[in-house]
């Protein structure tokens, strides 16, 4: 079954571009690339890549004709045919030892390999991908990756200026140096045509999320200087466009860490996401700069920390409704699913037990938050087809 990742609508609203994963039973044969659809459904979905490694993330360009996306590359390889000759030698190779003279080798729950994620236009209306990057000094460099966060991967969190003219990207060129100095990542601009990417920031602070206010005057981002110091905080930041090197910092004197941000439509609040005593709140503040101030939180909506109050959470636990328990269950966690521990599904099932309510529990070695692996993915959908058809006769 094939797995659809997130979509992009066009901005007109009549086209979704979406990746799409082919599961195989043989990991080799998997395949994952971009299909676009009407949006309303009037036509069968066509496929518009042809990677020989995963395409995803797709942004449509300003004006309709273009589709930017990332896919990874084979360090050195000049094209799509110079990439799928090498994959083809790497999925038929016998030895599957892994080599390394540098730092770092791996990352959440994947070995790295002599992969790097690049840059990608294809046109909307169907034609051949361009790599973006190939070739450039840019990914040349020992050090070159994407920002990473979250999971196993890295992304060059690109956006398309305003004008449609340029992308602006987000990179490192010291990932090398991991083992023995901080590393960080910079901002650089690309032109739509291809060519070496400019760099319109330097120094030691990490710069992430770009993102164009709806007005196209100014390019926002994430800010943080982590070098040298033991505590340090991302601010959000701002510049005018075109870019003049103006950065202005939005978030001076609030003493937490910004992790996301949207822009209002009016380009003249910036919203975002902080961790507060555990706790992920929203914020606002002015686009030019001002206070920070707080939209909603959990203790919010609760009315008062756990530890003051404990009732309005014990309220939304679902172990507080165990003795209502009757609709069978079928539970399924990975057991390298860190973000979602699995005690929480186990703490789940022990109640459904307790409760005599019939409940199957799936427990993956080697998955975390999805169930990936292809035999592992043909299991997982047949048991959930199982399931249903006992319970829903």
């Amino acid at each position: 079954m094939e797995r659809v990742g997130s979509p992009a609508v066009s901005r007109d609203g009549r086209w979704v571009v979406v990746p799409v994963t082919e599961p195989a039973y043989d990991e080799k044969k998997e395949v994952a690339d971009l299909w676009i659809v009407p949006a309303d459904g009037s036509a069968k979905p066509r496929r518009i890549t042809n990677s020989p490694l995963a395409a995803r993330s797709p942004v449509w360009s300003p004006d309709g004709q273009s589709i930017l996306y990332q896919a990874p590359s084979y360090k050195g390889a000049a094209d799509a045919e110079a990439n799928k000759k090498i994959a083809a030698e790497r999925k038929d190779a016998r030895s599957k030892v892994r080599a390394y003279d540098g730092f770092p080798i791996r990352r959440w729950d994947r070995w790295l390999d002599d992969t790097e994620t690049h840059l990608f236009v294809v046109p909307s209306g169907g034609g051949a991908a361009r790599d973006l990057l190939a070739g450039t000094q840019l990914v040349s460099q020992p050090g070159f990756a994407g920002a990473t966060g979250e999971g196993s991967g890295d992304s060059l969190e690109p956006t398309w200026a305003p004008d449609g003219r340029s992308i602006v990207f987000v990179a490192t060129t010291n990932r090398e140096t991991a083992a023995y100095a901080p590393t960080s990542t910079g901002l650089f601009e690309l032109a739509a045509s291809g060519g070496e990417p400019r760099p319109l920031t330097t120094g030691h602070t990490s710069y992430a999320h770009p993102a164009f206010t709806p007005d196209g005057k100014s390019v926002c981002f994430r800010a943080g200087d982590e070098w040298g110091k033991i505590y340090a905080l991302d601010r959000l930041a701002c510049a005018p466009w075109p870019w003049s090197g103006q950065v202005t910092t939005v978030t001076p004197r609030f003493d937490r860490s910004v992790a996301e941000f949207a822009i209002a439509p009016d380009s003249r609040t910036l919203y975002l996401t902080a961790e507060d005593s555990g706790y992920v709140s929203l914020y606002s503040v002015p686009a030019r700069g001002g206070n920070v101030t707080p939209v909603y939180g959990r203790e919010l909506m609760m009315g008062t920390p756990f530890w003051e109050n404990p009732r309005p959470w014990l309220d939304q636990s679902p172990i507080a409704y165990a003795k209502d328990f009757k609709t069978p269950i079928l539970l399924s966690v990975g057991e390298n699913d860190f973000r979602v521990p699995m005690n929480n599904t186990l703490e789940m099932y022990a109640a459904l037990q307790r409760m005599r309510v019939p409940t199957r529990l799936l427990v993956w070695p080697d998955e975390n938050h999805w169930i990936l692996k292809g035999e592992n993915s043909r299991v997982f959908y047949r048991e959930v087809r199982d399931w249903m058809a006992r319970w829903l006769k």
